[in-house]
This record gives structure tokens, sequence and C-alpha cells, in this order.
């Protein structure tokens, strides 16, 4: 009888004992606002069936290539692909549809669900035409967000030009790109457990021990 009650009692501690692994965080602009990296893609059925390997291989290809999302607290977002920046403008609406507004149009996807899992944030987005996109964070937001490396006020550098630029505008062009490196140290600095990676960064300057240099031509 005694260990029938033992068994009970361990039985019951089992079911209460919460379980912190995955825990579900609340849609909303703080939660949302932050630097996502994409770590996974699952199909949904009819992309699967009617789309060609090669599409499946080069939509799964953006995860090696390095997908991250830039949603600032100031309402500016960037989203970088490789080497490969854009430049918009971020919404939540109360229904949780994420808006991208680009220049000319804009994108809505739906925010399927947020969660923690083990502590780390994760959002999953919905799109329609292809299936569910999950993010992790990346980074955590800094204070003043213009000085995070992805801020589109220090990645000007990356936009081609239509036309030959003055020397004045390559000036610009030469201080908007060392400026990004800059904060490409201070970042790394200000923010706990933090690498620098140049990987979406190439330019003609290399970090030599904490230091900046010419490298050489490819």
């Amino acid at each position: 009888m005694k260990q029938l009650s033992f068994l009970l009692i361990l039985f019951t501690l089992g079911f209460c004992k919460p379980d912190k692994l995955v825990e579900a965080t609340s849609i909303n602009e703080e939660n949302v606002s932050k630097i996502w990296r994409l770590t996974e893609i699952n199909f949904n059925e009819k992309f699967y069936v009617e789309s060609e390997p090669i599409d499946k291989r080069r939509i799964q290809g953006e995860i090696n290539t390095g997908h991250i999302l830039s949603l600032f607290s100031d309402g500016t977002a960037t989203k970088l692909l490789g080497n490969d920046m854009e430049f918009m403008e971020w919404a939540l609406t109360n229904a949780n549809n994420l808006i991208l507004k680009y220049q000319d149009y804009a994108d809505t996807f739906q925010i399927s669900k947020m969660e923690k899992i083990k502590g780390f944030p994760f959002m999953t987005l919905n799109i329609d035409s292809v299936g569910e996109y999950t993010f992790h964070q990346e980074h955590e937001m800094l204070k003043d967000v213009k000085t995070d490396p992805y801020h589109h006020s220090s990645n000007k550098w990356r936009i081609t030009p239509d036309k030959f630029e003055t020397k004045k505008e390559l000036d610009q062009l030469m201080n908007n790109f060392l400026t990004h490196y800059k904060y490409l140290l201070s970042s790394a600095s200000e923010r706990p457990n933090s690498k620098i990676r140049l990987k979406h960064s190439l330019g003609i300057l290399k970090i030599f021990d904490g230091g900046l240099g010419l490298k050489e031509e490819d």
C-alpha cells in the first residue's frame, strides 16, 4: 500500500511539473522587434507537390546562404540574403500579420506562432505560396538601433547606383562602409557572447585581431 501511494505521488508530480523546454510567447511589437535568422523551412503540400526540385533546393539554400530579417524598434527593417540587402518598413496588425512595406509594394505574412525553446526566442511566419519559415533570434536588440550593423543607415554602400558617382558621393559611400565595420566591432563588444561575422559584409576591408586592414584583391 505504501509503495502504491509513493508511485501515485511520483505520477502526480510528473504531471504537475511545468515543461519549460517550449514556452509560448505573446505576439506583440516588443517580442517581434528583434534580429532574426532563418533556421527552418517547412513546405506546404501544394508547393511540395507542384514545385520543381530546383525551386525547393533554391529556397532551402537560403538557410545556408544566410537569411537575416532585422525588425527594428524605429519601424524600419532590413532583409539580408547573403550579401544582398533590401530596405523596408514593418508593422504588426491586430490579426498578428507582419507587414513588410517596400518602396513600391508590401508583403503580408501571418505570424503563426512565437515561442521560446530552452529560453531562446523563435518566430514562425506562414508564407502562403511556400509554407512556414521559422526564424530564431540572431542578436539582442541594441539600445540605439542606428548603431546596429544591419540597420539601413549604415548599409547604403550596398546599393548599386544607376549612374556613375561623383567623388563626393564615393567619399560618402566609403564613410558609410567604414561606419558599418565600426558598428560590427562595437556591437560585438556590446552584445554578450557575440562574434564578429563578416560573411554578410564582404568588401575591401578585413579584420585582423580586432583591427581593420585592406585585403588583397581576389
